[in-house]
């Protein structure tokens, strides 16, 4: 029997209670490797939910999920980032060769700006630095930084 070894060398972020969205939305932190693990840690007794970070994770958790092909659809200009920080459809036709291939794009494009709004509602409510005036500029800075991804 063989055994190899192997070891990878991730990018650590620590983060107190922000998230690293949050902290590059609000411009105070550089931008995470696409690929960057985060890892934070529980303190204390476990609280009562809060759904409304319950929420958010569900958000975080649904972006990461469909990552790949919100992008690979965003680079066959079937999605577009609006300024508003959400998705619109893009300059060409997204390819339908089923129902079920047309209803899925639909349902993804729809969970993806879902997903969007519940982490600017998010941000604005836990942070004093925001208010709800600031919805249009978070989403202009989520828009600046997608736009500045690969």
């Amino acid at each position: 029997m063989l055994v190899v070894g192997c070891s990878i060398q991730p990018k650590v972020e620590l983060v107190n209670s922000q998230t690293a969205l949050e902290r590059q939305l609000m411009g105070s932190s550089a931008d995470l490797d696409r690929e960057a693990l985060l890892l934070a840690p529980s303190r204390g007794e476990n609280p009562p939910p809060d759904h409304s970070a319950l929420a958010y994770r569900k958000a975080v958790a649904g972006r990461a999920f469909r990552l790949d092909e919100i992008n690979d659809w965003r680079q066959h200009h079937y999605l577009s980032e609006r300024k508003d920080g959400l998705l619109g459809l893009g300059r060409a036709r997204f390819p339908v060769t089923t129902p079920r291939l047309a209803a899925r794009f639909q349902r993804l494009w729809r969970q993806e700006n879902h997903d969007r709004t519940a982490i600017f509602d998010h941000i604005i409510a836990t942070n004093p630095k925001f208010s709800a005036t600031s919805r249009q500029e978070l989403g202009l800075r989520f828009h600046q930084m997608i736009r500045r991804q690969p």
